[in-house]
């Protein structure tokens, strides 16, 4: 628009021109010409910003809603890692439970055999000593 202006200066057009007391200001046909394709212009950037500012807001709330549900994904993934973390100690502490009732069974059917046989040992000498008796 500036640039506009200083063009309709130059050519000592407009001109005010008093008429009955009014002040008329006259151009060219050029100049109403050029004044004319300018405020086309104008009108039209216009409506290109308004179109790029709406459209520039849905892509914000779009990110905003994107940006939202990764961090509840971030924060589902974190989650099953704990619960995985946790899963995996668990299973580590069964397993060692396991392994130790498994021991206390090698070792009580190991020493059920000599305890039986002791058993018997002294059952039969009890016997037989009650018996001499």
């Amino acid at each position: 628009m500036v640039i506009a202006q200083f063009s309709l200066a130059q050519s000592g057009y407009p001109k005010r021109i008093l008429f009955d007391g009014d002040t008329v200001i006259a151009f060219l046909d050029r100049q109403v010409n050029l004044v004319n394709y300018n405020k086309v212009s104008y009108d039209e950037c216009t409506e290109i910003k308004a179109s790029y500012s709406k459209e520039v807001s849905l892509l914000k709330k779009s990110l905003l809603a994107e940006k939202s549900a990764t961090e509840k994904l971030q924060e589902n993934i974190l989650l099953m890692e704990d619960i995985g973390v946790e899963k995996d100690f668990q299973i580590t502490e069964l397993k060692n439970d396991a392994e130790k009732k498994d021991k206390k069974i090698r070792l009580l059917r190991s020493t059920r055999v000599p305890i039986a046989i002791g058993c018997l040992a002294v059952g039969f000498f009890v016997g037989n000593r009650l018996r001499l008796d």
